[in-house]
């Protein structure tokens, strides 16, 4: 999800390979079409429109503000199953996103983490991407023993902290996997059996440095993040979506704050599987229930009801 500088809220509809704004009065109305896996969506200052296709050779399509119709143009491409963007008001403005080959196959009968990967790309102006973060798994055999222990991450949503920082949800915290994997044992290869965790919920790097890790940020109590968004201006707390935290994938959301020393607690409970999170300029904060369809509007109960002359609530919205 994401706002315009009007205020006008867009969410992806992932199904339907379509971007579309919701209406004040609760319809929606599609405003770019014809796309593949549309997930993370963005606008620059110019209010040009950026969404990003989660499958291989993923891309970038941009919907110029104030052009009619449906259809974008193919802002970058060559991505690996890009999730997350933002786009940040550097120079002539710098979109970030992220990549992860591992979604994808981790539900393959053996899957194989010693070839996992993911990744922070930056992507210029005119389209130039850089891959400033490649974080791959990390992966021990144990020879005598016949077997490997492993380590792995998928980055998926990103935002940008007031300290200059980019705050990354690791989607598979808390998931292990086990089967088999040919280690080298020269002049012989072997095939042992592993274990491997997704360790690590959120984590920070720095965008002007190219590095191969990230530093871990939040606790381990964190389950299957999926979005993130500070409270304002980049400022903590900071707010996370997970998206399943049951033990038996029954869909059970979370919505968690994270103070700036990393600490996680519970912040609303009681949802069904949560997606993205965005806040608006009121502090007030939008989550969505990904597989019901449904976005959420949370704020105090101590505020006041918005006067219809100066703001909107978008329809279907479940206030709590």
């Amino acid at each position: 999800m994401a706002f315009d500088s009007s205020g006008n809220l867009y969410a992806s509809e992932t199904p339907l390979g379509r971007v579309s704004r919701i209406n004040t009065n609760g319809t929606t109305t599609p405003v770019l079409t014809g796309l593949v896996q549309p997930e993370g969506v963005v606008f620059d200052a110019a209010d040009n429109m950026y969404v990003v296709e989660d499958v291989d050779d993923g891309r970038v399509m941009k919907k110029a503000a104030g052009s009619g119709g449906t259809t974008g143009t193919e802002f970058a491409g060559g991505l690996n199953s890009p999730e997350g963007i933002i786009w940040v008001d550097q120079g002539a403005g710098i979109l970030y996103v992220t990549e992860s080959n591992i979604e994808n196959t981790i539900n393959d009968p053996n899957p194989q983490p010693d070839a996992f990967q993911t990744y922070v790309t930056s992507i210029s102006s005119l389209g130039v991407k850089t891959r400033i973060l490649t974080t791959s798994a990390v992966f021990t055999p144990n020879i005598p023993a016949l077997s490997a222990e492993g380590t792995f991450w998928s980055y998926t949503d990103l935002v940008l902290g007031s300290d200059d920082l980019l705050y990354l949800a690791n989607e598979l915290s808390g998931r292990s996997i086990s089967g088999t994997i040919d280690v080298p044992v020269p002049p012989f290869t072997v095939t042992v059996d592993y274990e491997a965790n997704s360790t690590g919920a959120v984590f920070t790097t720095d965008p002007a440095i190219l590095s191969t890790s990230a530093t871990e940020f939040a606790d381990d109590s964190t389950i299957a993040p999926e979005g993130l968004t500070f409270s304002s201006n980049g400022n903590f707390p900071l707010y996370m979506t997970e998206e399943d935290i049951s033990n038996d994938q029954s869909g059970v959301g979370r919505l968690s704050r994270i103070d700036a020393s990393g600490n996680r607690t519970d912040f609303c409970t009681g949802f069904s599987t949560l997606e993205d999170i965005v806040v608006d300029e009121n502090g007030w904060l939008y989550v969505i229930e990904d597989l019901n369809g449904i976005v959420i509007q949370i704020r105090s109960a101590a505020e006041p009801e918005p006067e219809v002359d100066e703001y909107f609530i978008w329809l279907p919205l479940i206030l709590r």
